[in-house]
């Protein structure tokens, strides 16, 4: 579980209305769930679902895949 501003605090360059945005679009795909704790102030805590853990494999593929392209580019940059 993460809290808000412990999300905020990880996405270098987020703004809170865009964070906010990404978590209401990821919960209503059923990617993250959010918990409302009855505290004053409110605490919520954010998770990822079974549905999101299950693209797990697929997202370490593209983040490889990224990770590998940019070293490309970066060579074929400096043979130019």
């Amino acid at each position: 579980m993460q809290r808000f501003n412990a999300l905020r605090r990880q996405i270098d360059g987020i703004t809170q209305t865009m964070l906010t945005n990404q978590l209401r679009a990821l919960e209503k795909d059923g990617l993250v769930a959010r918990k409302v704790n009855a505290e004053v102030p409110p605490r919520v805590e954010y998770t990822a679902t079974q549905r999101a853990l299950a693209l797990e494999k697929m997202f370490l593929a593209m983040h490889d895949w990224w990770v590998n392209d940019e070293k490309r580019l970066a060579e074929a940059g400096d043979n130019k």
